[in-house]
């Protein structure tokens, strides 16, 4: 998939990223869309409900495990690669109709691809971090083969938990490396990722899985740069803010665990306060890589942030002081949290994307 270039010689994605990327948003909406069926707000239609779409396993397998093999894909620039979005794909379409073993089988087949990239990441470059994120997909095939034995995702969760978490640090440790720097930190949180894997392994011990994961995010947030970022301004400022924001979160779903609270807050500090908070801050530089296209930083982007948060912490009381009302007015906004952010960074890189570009192009000539 080469790039191309139009006639102001500024870079076009390849239609085949821009498919693969509208596809994880297809499955992203279809598995906000079976959240609010289960939170009560909507109404699943009827051929929806005669095959019900597993909310967690489209979320987790079919959109995050698209979106970060595509951004691998992107990255090791080998041509087999591009096979690992493919196969995540679809597993998300073989969901959709009601075929779950098929798209058991697809999420597997993509998780063993990941860790196949990042084998092939670490033989041109070893690091730490890729090591991390290479546990990451070997968690997050371990969580797929859970889920195909149990039919649901509930078993597989401290699995799919590393998966995010050794995912999103590992590309932490790459992005921020003067954060990272030096072989005592990162070889910490490496340890900490493997411990927290073999806490998974082991049966009945979600509280010592939940401590060993706040001495990662305690550890993590101790050495991250976003520390110092928040005293920046525009951009890294913003993403700061996102990231402390998700550490937070994190930390509250490891006490969560270590005090064995209800599932569905541990689900959600996780996969929307920490993992959601991440790809905010995050995708205006992984969103340019996979696109080729500028997505910049706007004030705006702080309302879907500002939402997010309010809304998952009026989630968390609600679920605690039983308030089903509130608890679903909850679940609406943070699905309308996401939707306003990717409608936000969809508009900023069309219009100021065209503006740059525009710019770029004049100043050159």
């Amino acid at each position: 998939m080469k790039d191309v270039k139009n006639n102001s010689g500024a870079q076009r994605a390849p239609i085949g990223r821009l498919l693969l990327l509208a596809g994880a948003g297809v499955s992203l909406a279809i598995g906000l869309g079976a959240g609010l069926g289960l939170g009560g707000v909507l109404k699943a239609p009827l051929e929806i409900r005669s095959h019900p779409i597993d909310h967690g396993a489209l979320m987790v397998f079919g959109f995050l495990g698209t979106v970060i093999s595509l951004e691998r894909a992107v990255a090791v620039r080998k041509s087999w690669a591009w096979i690992v979005p493919i196969l995540g794909l679809s597993g998300s379409l073989a969901m959709l109709v009601g075929l779950g073993p098929i798209a058991g089988l697809a999420w597997l087949g993509a998780f063993g691809g990941l860790c196949g990239i990042y084998a092939s990441i670490q033989r041109r470059a070893a690091t730490t971090a890729i090591l991390v994120q290479l546990v990451g997909a070997v968690a997050g095939a371990c969580a797929v083969l859970q889920w195909l034995l149990s039919h649901t995702l509930s078993p597989a969760l401290s699995f799919a938990a590393i998966f995010v978490i050794a995912t999103i640090i590992g590309e932490r440790m790459e992005l921020a490396r003067v954060a990272f720097s030096g072989a005592q930190a990162e070889s910490s949180i490496a340890v900490l990722v493997l411990g927290a894997f073999a806490a998974a392994v082991i049966p009945h011990a979600g509280r010592l899985f939940g401590v060993v994961v706040l001495l990662l995010a305690l550890r993590s947030v101790h050495i991250d740069v976003a520390r110092r970022l928040i005293h920046a301004a525009g951009l890294p400022r913003y993403s700061a803010w996102c990231m402390l924001a998700g550490y937070g979160w994190l930390i509250a779903a490891a006490c969560t665990w270590m005090l064995n609270g209800p599932y569905d807050l541990r689900v959600h500090m996780i996969f929307l306060g920490f993992v959601f908070s991440m790809i905010f801050a995050h995708a205006p530089t992984i969103a340019t890589a996979i696109t080729k296209r500028p997505l910049p930083y706007s004030p705006v982007l702080y309302i879907p942030l500002i939402v997010l948060h309010l809304s998952l912490a009026l989630r968390v009381l609600s679920a605690l002081l039983m308030l089903t009302p509130s608890w679903r007015v909850a679940i609406s906004a943070n699905v309308v949290a996401i939707a306003v952010f990717m409608a936000c960074a969809i508009s900023l890189s069309v219009i100021r994307g065209n503006t740059k570009e525009v710019r770029g192009a004049t100043a050159a000539s």
